[in-house]
């Protein structure tokens, strides 16, 4: 007759209590000894305790009977005054000898807060207390110990003989479990072979239907049934899966085309709407500023102003459209070699109105030899928001330095100007778009921004820091070699 899985159940947790009991044992040899030696140091202080409340200086025939419920619990008592004359001893036995030895020549080892301690040579093993205290003006010593040596000897052989018996019932019980555990296992095992072997698409694998279990056999008819079922299914499903495939990369293809051009036209747009505030706000200020003037002079030269901001916005948005196309990799930048000392130059000779508007005072250090491949409008665009930048947080009579060095591989810009420092905190927002932080409410929020998208394009890195009286921006970039 073949075995039910439950009766194997029921002897694995009969296996189970008595590899419990054997782990009682242990816990029993681990922890009795240092549970009766906490106890019996508590039994010991409370008998120190006790002691300093009886009257030492005229004792009573019976003050010292509170004493003989701790001496019924194996623990003996000698009482001596300051002259080490016997108050009370347990025993009554040469109580001076004992007075002697206990307390006289050992005197040094009493204190006021006594510790139970454990002692441990040839003619003794136990507890000990050593108290002294005064009473009326006299010093009393107590000496207390512990009278039976013997215990820490019974655990000793008790826990050697539990250790033993945990030791067997682990070894029979791991043995008992292994066998029980592989003869049951071993169907299930099978089962999870064959499901391994469907997982792979081999759908001939089968269960065997004749092991020792009842419940197994049953489980593996459903499971052969159901791998038929299930072959029968793939089947049918690979016939059309091809077709499935390619209709669903194509439409994901698709998809990320289209969330890619929403999403460049929603920063664009928001870019666009934000950068073209400044000139539209001049053109309108100059064209109000026109309905009043008289002289052909004059007006031609607020219409020359109108037309340079114009172009200005054109080229804005240009090099905006650029960075949106780059940045969803929808265009491949225009990389050429560019002499960054060169641009640098350039730029700076630019902004030179700007410069004597505010008296600035300027540092300029150009190394040359810093070549660098990278799309020159874009590149021009990131240096002129850290030089604009600078002109803008620079007080009338301030001073900027710009720099351009060769560090190794790189090639390092870096634009300084005095002013107020940025707040730790906000170092790192200051590149999001649109952020403006707590002292800068009239930036555009973008400037940044584009320098962050135009180095990140160009494998490059950026940062900014407080420096002394002001603030550092840079950027760095691959050096190209001609």
């Amino acid at each position: 007759m073949k075995s039910k899985l439950k009766s194997n159940l029921i002897v694995m947790e009969i296996v189970f209590l008595l590899i419990v009991v054997g782990g009682s044992a242990l816990v029993y040899s681990i922890f009795a000894a240092p549970f009766y030696t906490r106890e019996k140091i508590r039994v010991m202080k409370q008998a120190y305790e006790d002691i300093q409340e009886l009257d030492m200086c005229s004792p009573g025939s019976g003050e010292f009977q509170k004493l003989e419920s701790y001496e019924e619990e194996h623990l003996s008592f000698t009482i001596a005054d300051e002259d080490f004359q016997p108050v009370y001893t347990t025993s009554n036995v040469d109580p001076q000898g004992t007075i002697r030895r206990n307390i006289q020549i050992v005197q040094d080892k009493f204190s006021e807060n006594p510790q139970v301690v454990a002692s441990s040579n040839r003619s003794y093993d136990g507890l000990r207390l050593r108290g002294i205290f005064r009473q009326e003006g006299r010093s009393y010593y107590v000496y207390i110990r512990e009278t039976i040596g013997s215990t820490y000897s019974a655990f000793f052989y008790t826990e050697k003989f539990l250790l033993a018996v945990v030791i067997l019932a682990l070894v029979v019980g791991s043995l008992v479990m292994y066998y029980l555990g592989r003869r049951i296992a071993k169907p299930i095992e099978t089962m999870a072979a064959v499901s391994r072997q469907l997982s792979n698409h081999d759908f001939s694998a089968r269960m065997k239907e004749d092991t020792p279990y009842d419940e197994v056999n049953t489980l593996a008819r459903n499971f052969n049934g159901m791998a038929e079922e299930l072959r029968n299914y793939i089947q049918r499903l690979e016939k059309n899966n091809s077709e499935l495939e390619w209709s669903n990369e194509r439409l994901q293809a698709q998809n990320e085309q289209k969330a890619k051009l929403e999403q460049m036209r929603r920063e664009f747009n928001a870019n666009i709407s934000h950068e073209l505030k400044t000139p539209l706000a001049v053109i309108s200020s100059q064209v109000e500023i026109l309905q009043f003037l008289e002289t052909p002079e004059e007006r031609q030269y607020y219409f020359d102003s109108i037309r340079e901001e114009i172009e200005k916005m054109s080229g804005m948005v240009g090099t905006l459209l650029k960075l949106s196309y780059a940045e969803h990799e929808l265009e491949e930048l225009d990389r050429q070699p560019l002499d960054m000392a060169e641009a640098a130059e350039y730029l700076i000779l630019k902004y030179d109105a700007l410069y004597r508007q505010k008296e600035i005072k300027r540092v300029c250090y150009m190394e040359q030899d810093c070549v660098v491949l990278a799309d020159r409008s874009c590149m021009e665009k990131a240096m002129s928001n850290y030089l604009l930048n600078a002109v803008s947080h620079t007080g009338n009579g301030g001073r900027i330095e710009a720099s351009l060095t060769r560090e190794g591989d790189q090639v390092v810009f870096r634009v300084y100007n005095q002013g107020e420092a940025i707040r730790e905190e906000e170092l790192d927002k200051i590149w999001d778009s649109y952020y403006q932080g707590q002292e800068q409410e009239n930036h555009a929020g973008l400037g940044l921004y584009i320098v962050k998208t135009v180095i990140l394009l160009h494998k490059g890195k950026y940062g900014a820091q407080n420096r002394d009286g002001g603030v550092e921006f840079w950027f760095s970039l691959p050096a190209y070699e001609m």
